[in-house]
Parts: C-alpha cells; sequence; structure tokens
C-alpha cells in the first residue's frame, strides 16, 4: 500500500515525519519544562491545583474531566512540588498540541503534490509542519498556557487531534469505504472533553461541514429522512414536557431515554452494524457527558472546595449552563461597540502573538501574519480537488462544487472563523474588562499556526520552481535543492525567534510571588481567624495554601465575591471551619439585594459581613483583605496589619495602623521570594507581569502607611527607613519617590532629593509641585540657573496650570527679576485674559512697596 506522496511506507524508525515530530516534542518539551510554573500562579491556576488535589469542584461549568486528569497527574512524582505535577499538565497537553499541529500542516502539503513528489518535497512538508508548529507552541498566549494549570492546552490538544482524525478520515479510503469509527471517535472526544473546556466544541460545525463536503450520504444514509423524523419527535416531545412544567431535568431525561430507545431499536434491527452513524454518535455522546455526573456525586461528598454545589440535578444543570455568570444575550445585547470588541479585545492580542524580537517592531510582528496570509492563499489556490462538472449544472451545485474542490481550506477556514469572528460576536466582552481576555482566543492563535506553516511550504515551493519529468522519473529543477529546502530551513529558525524573545516574560521557574503573597496575607492573622477577600488572586492563592500545602487550616477564608450567593453561605456555615451565620436554609434563600429609598445598592454580601462581624466580633478575630476596593462603610473600625485590616469592636479614625504588627509582619514574618533578590534590592530576573505589579504595590502601601505614622510622630529617619524598603519594592513607585524626596529636602539632603524628583519627571509626573521641588532642590545646591530652567520646564509642561507660572513668578521676584517675573504672568494673562483676579493681583503687587510681603495668589 502507497501513502499519500506515492511513496512505499517506511517503518517508523526510517520515516523523516517520525524524526520532524520528535524534533517538535523535544524543543517543545524543553522550553516548556525550563519555563514552567514551580508554584502557584495568579488567577483560576490556584484554584485548578487545588480542586485536582482535593478532587473538588472548580468555578462553573466544573471541567469535571479536568479535575480527573489533574488528579492522576498530581501522583506522578514527577515533581517534589504538588502543584508542579499539576502544571506539567498544561505543558503535557501543549507538547501534544504542537506535535498534531505539525502533523496536520504534513499532511495538508502533502497533498499539495502527491502525484509528482520528491524527497525535497518531504523535506519541504516537514520543515512547514516544524514552522507551524513552533509559532504555535511559542506564540505569547499559548505558551502562558503552557506553563501553568490551565484548561486550554488541554482544550488545543483535543481539537487539533480532532482536526488530524478528520483529515486521516478523509483520506481512509474512497466513499463508502472510509473508517468511520475515526468520526465516532471524534464524536466522543468532542463531547466528554466537554469536561475540559466547552470551547472545545469549536470545532464540530468546522467537522461536520468537512464531511459532508467530503461524503454527504455518511452523515444522512438512505434513512436519514427517519432518522430526522424520529430526532424531530424527539425535540418536540422534549419542548412539549418543558412547557408542561417538568422542569429541564426531567424533560432532558425524558428525551434521552427515548433516543436511547431509538438505538435499541436500530440494534435490534441491525445488530452493531454502522448503517447509522448519527444514532451512533448521538449514544456516543451521551456516554461522553456522563462525565458531569462526577460533579454531581462529588458534590454529594461535600470536597472542601465545592463551588454552585451541583448535589441535585436542577443545579447540576445550572452549573453547566453557568447560571452564576448570566452573560446577556450576545443577539440582543451588545455589551460594547462591536468595534472595540473586535479592536481591543481581539486583535490587540493578535497582532503581537508572534514577536520575532528583531527591530524595527512593527516588521517583527508583522512578518508571521504575513506568513500565514500566504499560506492562506496558497491553500485555497493549491489544496483543490477535481471534481466533475455536472452538464447542465446548476448555480447552487456549481457553488457546492467548488466548496467540495477545496474542502480542506475550508475545513480550516471554518476553524478560524469560529475561534475568531464567531467568538468575539459570542463572548460580547465590555469595553473594559477585569483583565486581558486572550486565553479565550488562544484557538485561533493556535489554529494560524497551521496557516504560517503551509505559508512556508508554498514560499519553498515557488522558489524552488517545478520538478522536471523525463522518462517518467521526477527531477529536481536546477537549484531546487537549495531554494527549497533552505527556505523551509530559515522559516524553521524564524519560528524559533519567539523563544528567544518572550523567555523572560514566561520563565516562571521561579515565580514565587503569588504563593508568597497568599503566605503574607495568611500567616500573620490570629488563630481560627476570619479573613474577607476580593476576588480570584487574593483568594485561590489562599486555598491552594490550606489545600495542597496545608498551612493554616484554621482560617476561614469568605470570598465576597461568592458571599452574594446563597449556596456558599451555607457552605460558610456548614464546612469547616465553621462561620455561625445564625440563618436556616429557608432564611438564606431569601436574601437578596435591593436599593434603599436614597439610591443606594444594598447586595447579599453586604448584609452577609455584618451578619458575620455580628455574630464573631469580638470572639474572633475578622480581618479584610487590603485588595477590599469597597470597605462597606466600615472604615472606623479597621486597623491595617499589613495585607489586611482588622476589625475591632470599637470605632475610631478611619486609616488607622497598628505600626507595630505591621513593621514585625513587614520585615519578620513575609516572604519575598521572586521580588527581592538576596541583597534586599527589586529583583529584576523573575517576570513580574501586570498583574503581580499591581497586587505587590500593597507591600509598598504598607510601608508607606508605616511612614506616614512616623511623619506625623516627628521620626523622619524611621520614616525614611519605610521608605527606602518601600522603594527596593517598586523603585518607581511615584508615591513613594515623592515622600522620600520631600524629606530629603527638609533634612537639606539637596542632591538625593533632587535625584528623586528627577525620577518622577521621568515617569511621567508633570505636575507644578514637582517641578517646584526639584527646583528647590538645585536652589539649595546653589544650581540658580538650572533652577530657573526646571521651573520654565515647569509651565511648558503645564501651559494651563496658574501654580507653574506662580512658581517661576515667585522665584524671579525673589531675584529682583521683578520685570521677568511681570512678563511670566502677563504670559498667564495673555491665555487667560477673564483672569481679572490674577490681573488685580499682579497690579497690587506692581504698587505696592518692595517689602510689603503683597503676593499673587490661587485665581
Amino acid at each position: 500500500m502507497e501513502n499519500a506522496m506515492n511513496e512505499p511506507r517506511l517503518r517508523w524508525w526510517h520515516n523523516p515525519v517520525f524524526w520532524g515530530g520528535v524534533l517538535v516534542t523535544l524543543i517543545t518539551q524543553v522550553v516548556y519544562l525550563k519555563t514552567l510554573t514551580i508554584s502557584c500562579p495568579f488567577w483560576d491556576s490556584g484554584e485548578f491545583i487545588a480542586t485536582s488535589y482535593v478532587m473538588g469542584i472548580p468555578h462553573p461549568p466544573g471541567t469535571p474531566l479536568y479535575v480527573l486528569i489533574g488528579r492522576f497527574f498530581s501522583l506522578l512524582p514527577l515533581f517534589s512540588e504538588i502543584s508542579a505535577r499539576i502544571n506539567y499538565l498544561s505543558a503535557f497537553g501543549a507538547t501534544l498540541t504542537a506535535l498534531f499541529t505539525y502533523l496536520v500542516i504534513v499532511r495538508l502539503v502533502r497533498r499539495w503534490v502527491q502525484r509528482n513528489a520528491t524527497g525535497v518535497d518531504q523535506l519541504i512538508a516537514i520543515g512547514a509542519g516544524v514552522t507551524g508548529a513552533f509559532f504555535c507552541a511559542f506564540g505569547r498566549t499559548f505558551w502562558d498556557n503552557a506553563i501553568e494549570a490551565e484548561v486550554y492546552a488541554l482544550s488545543s490538544f483535543v481539537m487539533v487531534l480532532c482536526t488530524y482524525l478528520a483529515l486521516c478520515w478523509e483520506e481512509s479510503g474512497p466513499a463508502g469505504g472510509r473508517n468511520n469509527n475515526l468520526l465516532l471517535l471524534i464524536g466522543y472526544l468532542l463531547f466528554v472533553t466537554i469536561g475540559i473546556h466547552m470551547g472545545t466544541f469549536l470545532v464540530a460545525v468546522p467537522i461536520f461541514v468537512f464531511v459532508l463536503l467530503v461524503s454527504p450520504r455518511t452523515m444522512f444514509p438512505w434513512d436519514a429522512g427517519g432518522t430526522v423524523a424520529r430526532v424531530g419527535v424527539i425535540i418536540a416531545l422534549l419542548l412539549v414536557a418543558k412547557v408542561a412544567g417538568m422542569g429541564t431535568v426531567i424533560a432532558t431525561s425524558l428525551a434521552i431515554t427515548l433516543f436511547l430507545a431509538m438505538i435499541a431499536h436500530r440494534v435490534w434491527n441491525d445488530g452493531f452494524r454502522f448503517r447509522n452513524l448519527a444514532l451512533w454518535l448521538g449514544l456516543l455522546a451521551i456516554v461522553g457527558l456522563t462525565v458531569q455526573l462526577f460533579l454531581i456525586v462529588r458534590a454529594n461528598l461535600d470536597p472542601s472546595i465545592n463551588e454552585a454545589d451541583p448535589y441535585t440535578w436542577e443545579n447540576l444543570w445550572l452549573v453547566l449552563s453557568r447560571d452564576q455568570y448570566k452573560p446577556p444575550d450576545p443577539f440582543q445585547h451588545r455589551q460594547a461597540p462591536w468595534d472595540i470588541q473586535f479592536t481591543k479585545h481581539f486583535w490587540r492580542y493578535w497582532e503581537n502573538q508572534y514577536h520575532l524580537g528583531f527591530r524595527p517592531q512593527a516588521v517583527a510582528t508583522t512578518v508571521p501574519f504575513l506568513l500565514g496570509i500566504v499560506g492562506m492563499v496558497a491553500h485555497f489556490m493549491k489544496d483543490r480537488i477535481e471534481i466533475a462538472k455536472g452538464k447542465t449544472e446548476r448555480p447552487l451545485a456549481g457553488a457546492l462544487r467548488l466548496l467540495r474542490e477545496r474542502r480542506r481550506f475550508v475545513f480550516v477556514f471554518l476553524l478560524m472563523f469560529f475561534t475568531t469572528i464567531f467568538l468575539v460576536f459570542y463572548l460580547n466582552f465590555r469595553t473594559d474588562e477585569v483583565r486581558d481576555r486572550d486565553y479565550f482566543f488562544v484557538a485561533a492563535f493556535h489554529f494560524f499556526g497551521i496557516w504560517m506553516g503551509l505559508g512556508a511550504a508554498a514560499i519553498a515551493h515557488w522558489l524552488r520552481g517545478e520538478p522536471r519529468i523525463e522518462e517518467g522519473r521526477v527531477l529536481e529543477p536546477s537549484g531546487g535543492r537549495l531554494f527549497g529546502v533552505g527556505t523551509v530551513v530559515i522559516f524553521c529558525i524564524l519560528s524559533m525567534l519567539p523563544v528567544r524573545q518572550g523567555w523572560h516574560a514566561h520563565d516562571r521557574s521561579d515565580f514565587l510571588v503569588a504563593r508568597d503573597y497568599a503566605y503574607n496575607m495568611l500567616m500573620p492573622l490570629e488563630e481560627d481567624a476570619i479573613i474577607f477577600t476580593n476576588g480570584d488572586n487574593d483568594t485561590f492563592p489562599l486555598w491552594y495554601l490550606q489545600e495542597v500545602e496545608g498551612l493554616r487550616k484554621d482560617v476561614r477564608v469568605v470570598n465576597l465575591s461568592l458571599l452574594n450567593t446563597h449556596w456558599y453561605i451555607r457552605q460558610l456555615r456548614d464546612y469547616e471551619p465553621k462561620i455561625k451565620i445564625g440563618l436556616r436554609d429557608d432564611e438564606i434563600d431569601q436574601l437578596y439585594g435591593f436599593r434603599t429609598p436614597d439610591g443606594e445598592v444594598v447586595m447579599v454580601k453586604d448584609i452577609m459581613v455584618r451578619q458575620i462581624l455580628r455574630e464573631h466580633l469580638g470572639e474572633r478575630p475578622v480581618y479584610l483583605a487590603v485588595t477590599v476596593p469597597d470597605q462597606m462603610k466600615l472604615e472606623k473600625n479597621m486597623v491595617m496589619e499589613g495585607l489586611a485590616f482588622r476589625f475591632e469592636t470599637e470605632e475610631g479614625e478611619p486609616e488607622r495602623i497598628d505600626v507595630d504588627r505591621t513593621w514585625k509582619n513587614l520585615r519578620e514574618t513575609f516572604l519575598y521570594r521572586g521580588l527581592l533578590d538576596e541583597e534586599g534590592y527589586y529583583d529584576h530576573s523573575v517576570y513580574k507581569d501586570e498583574n503581580a505589579r499591581k497586587l505587590i504595590q500593597n507591600y509598598v502601601a504598607a510601608y508607606v502607611r508605616v511612614a506616614h505614622h512616623h511623619l506625623r510622630n516627628r521620626d523622619d529617619a524611621r520614616a525614611l527607613e519605610a521608605l527606602e524598603y518601600a522603594h527596593r519594592i517598586n523603585p518607581a513607585f511615584p508615591g513613594v519617590l515623592y515622600t522620600r524626596g520631600y524629606l530629603w529636602l527638609e533634612q537639606e539632603r539637596y542632591a538625593e532629593a533632587q535625584v528623586a524628583f528627577e525620577e518622577l519627571i521621568t515617569l511621567g509626573d508633570n505636575a507644578p509641585e514637582v517641578f517646584r521641588l526639584l527646583g528647590n532642590a538645585l536652589e539649595g545646591q546653589n544650581r540658580i540657573g538650572e533652577a530657573e530652567a526646571i521651573y520654565r520646564d515647569g509651565i511648558r509642561a503645564n501651559p494651563e496650570k496658574f501654580d507653574a507660572y506662580r512658581v517661576l513668578f515667585s522665584f524671579l521676584w525673589a531675584m529682583g527679576r521683578r520685570e521677568e517675573g511681570t512678563e511670566v504672568i502677563e504670559g498667564w494673562l495673555a491665555r487667560h485674559p477673564d483672569d481679572d483676579l490674577t490681573r488685580q493681583a499682579l497690579q497690587d503687587l506692581i504698587d505696592a512697596p518692595p517689602d510689603s510681603g503683597v503676593g499673587i495668589g490661587q485665581p
């Protein structure tokens, strides 16, 4: 039997395609292992690590299959850290994704030249596959998801695996003789892996259309009419049952029962022959969906993390339908204009996915994109199957024939469409999201790698020229081997450049910032404490520490976002460590938010926080994380202790701080691994993304609060010490630079003050006050000319702010340069002719005796 390139099949160790796959596997694994997150990162990963370890239930829709696979990986002795084992699951899935992307590209390229293939064609196909696989593997978002516990790498693997299986099915034989077991496998995989991520199902429609274009009768055999009629009866009964008030679960159970009866009838008549593929796919779909039963089984066993508590059939449906999030219907309500959703929440991510790392930057980001466009065009032009044209072909039949001739292009085009334009429409993002949402489009960035690989092959074939055929033999054109192979080698090298460019940003091997942030919040709390947290980033790492590392399980973490749900309130009452709620189930079910007569919105969490405080304050230590933006008008009851505020029974002044305990926590208890180096300075070797940089500002804020406490008590030395530590954590924090510079001015340390204010201006702080203080620091060093230049810079930076003019005027007036000072104020008046107050003040100053003390104030 011969392969697609008209060559005898080789044993696997003699097949160059196999060794190309080995190359892709080894390089991606080495890169992923070297950059793998060892501990717990921010966002959902902490939750996935914890739920995998304890067989819990993560946020809806629950991802049960991911949890099961994650639990298996947690038992493998691959790393000493449980977190690293579960993070590695993503690296494993990402490598498989790259491998099958390579195989898909090789298969598509080989079809272009299957009749007149040469050894160079084989090498071009392999090089194109390697190029596309590496662009996929080391794209920014895909690499992000490959090195931490997330669902997207495994989801991408299933999507490209099903794509590869569909192509294998097409080539498995002529019409009527194809291996339909492959389609059954695809159907089962798509339904069972909904338990990993629902987005995996996006490839279902492209595969279905591809199958119809290859062989319509495969899905709809001679008794298709009967199948449609039976399915129609089931859908009608489902709707009737729903209208009759049977409930979603009962109605769905009735429909499944009828469908199974239909399957049984076909088996009784036909035996186990696959005469009706649609029926068997339906049966496998039901089997695949049974993985969701994990959720209801585990929920009834009360795992420590049991989000949405799907312990009944109705609750299970609410979890699977993501009722907790209730997204608006994208057909009826657009949350943002389409252009914003497409540009800000899609194109902004895509245009910088495959950065090659050279200058100019526009070229480095555009070349991979153009390569993919070339691949798309070449795919349309070259991958064509001749299909006979009918004698009297109607327009619709002609269009269908054209689609069938280019069915592989249609297949990949639909994969791209459903993971880009359709997904932008369906996700329907708001103008401002809480974080970048690039991970939702990782499948699009991945599938685009197919076209980038095809682009490399198309350019190589074009430069190589057409092979010559002499005496029945296929001969290389002159220079063809050099241009063909050389081209794909260059593209293979290009596809590796994102590794160098993105290494620092993706190297998470020493990233302990998230884990230590949770440690620093949890460890200083008193025994049996309760702490209210804001959202994912200050909750999931705490869950990870408690469930995986077993730290401080006496502390009850109360997530304020979840506190708006009834199921979570019941779990706080019933799960260890328990919280006294003082409410029965029926009373909890009656809790709803409301609006007061004066328009204030009161949410369930606001009610429950006060209820918990009434039950526990004075008996059990209660804290609020500093990351909570809404302090619910409880500021007078809170005292800062580092990363948390402790509630006190007695009210006091807002913004109080227990300075001794905060200082002890900051200097003795807290860990700063990956944030500070061994000498206590900012560690630039460990990459911190925007989210990490934002959260570590809470350390800086704590130090600044300590410094302000000492300033109020006239202890400048201790204030400067606190500011020094804050400066080490974030050398560019404006509040630290400003306060340090101000203190140094007071201590007449003018050179140091100058450095602080110059750095502020460099960072973009152009406030008139900063220019004034910098000028003061220069005046203190008797650098009068430089000070005057700075004051004039302040006006240029703030032409509409009177303070900038007043600073220069005061300087010149004090120097006895009264005319120049007057010209400065007249410059302001020229821009603001209606400012009569300043005009009169200037005139009064001119008319006043020199030593009268009259000045110009703020208009």
